[in-house]
């Protein structure tokens, strides 16, 4: 998934450690998941493994398809580069990724064959759950009032909660350096903690210091994460103090996403129907 860089506003992957634009520290640093298809070959796999049906579902991996109505990825020979596509109904092509990196394309098409399974699956669901229902009207009345009341007090608590969160969120420093009244400070997200750095024993020690106005108006004392050698500091993440950020789950429960989620029943047959043919993706 495409994320902004926190450092220089640039565009970059989630599983960046670093930004390849500016080497700023990714803080939002996602690993993949095990066993998550890199190549055009491990999605196929993928897909024979989970028995999608690739032909009902207008799906062509590795291959360059030109008719309407498609989903595709392949390599181009000419230039090297992998292409992701979809083929509308009217036969024009959208194109989704065309470059070098192969796990980014691969996932690309990955992630919304994944999601067209799930819709595939929630409309049978629909399908075979036909109402029942032989109560009275009167009684049926009230009990969808009920429950649409309900659902808006829900939603308007969660609402309020949120914007909470995220105002408060919003307030807090970025991890990075900061110039600050003739110090060097790093804000670290997974201690939320700041420290300081000692020049005269040329290192990062924690900081017990009130420091609630950096805190408050830390955007005008940031410092950029590549040029923070020019103020005679060593770099923080190589101190003793350093914590990476985790996933939310720990490495051996990374999400694996070979499960049996996406599996296909083959006595079902595949409604191309569901598809929107006429959007770009």
């Amino acid at each position: 998934m495409k994320i902004k860089c926190s450092w220089c506003d640039s565009w970059i992957n989630d599983y960046d450690k670093v930004c390849p634009n500016c080497g700023g520290t990714n803080e939002n640093f996602k690993r993949q998941g095990t066993g998550v298809p890199q190549t055009i070959t491990e999605l196929k796999e993928w897909a024979v493994k989970h028995n999608l049906p690739l032909s009902q579902m207008r799906t062509y991996i590795g291959e360059n398809y030109t008719g309407a109505k498609a989903f595709g990825i392949y390599k181009d020979e000419v230039s090297g580069n992998f292409i992701v596509y979809k083929n509308k109904a009217d036969g024009t092509r959208a194109i989704r990724y065309e470059g070098p990196d192969e796990a980014y394309a691969v996932n690309e098409l990955y992630q919304k064959m994944k999601e067209r399974v799930a819709e595939q699956k929630s409309h049978q669901t629909k399908v075979q759950r036909q109402p029942t229902s032989k109560g009275r009207p009167g009684k049926i009345v009230k009990s969808l009032l009920f429950i649409y009341v309900f659902i808006f007090i829900i939603t308007v608590t969660l609402s309020g909660s949120y914007f909470l969160m995220l105002t408060k969120l919003g307030k807090s420093p970025s991890a990075g350096y900061y110039n600050y009244s003739g110090n060097m400070y790093y804000w670290q997200n997974t201690t939320s903690a700041w420290y300081i750095y000692d020049y005269d024993a040329a290192q990062w020690n924690s900081c017990y210091d009130n420091l609630d106005y950096l805190y408050d108006n830390y955007d005008d004392y940031r410092i950029s994460s590549y040029s923070y050698s020019d103020y005679d500091v060593t770099d923080f993440t190589e101190s003793d103090y350093y914590v990476e950020p985790k996933s939310s789950s720990s490495d051996d429960s990374w999400d694996n996403d070979w499960d049996d989620d996406y599996s296909w029943d083959s006595g079902s047959d595949w409604d191309s129907s569901w598809d929107n043919w006429d959007s770009d993706w």
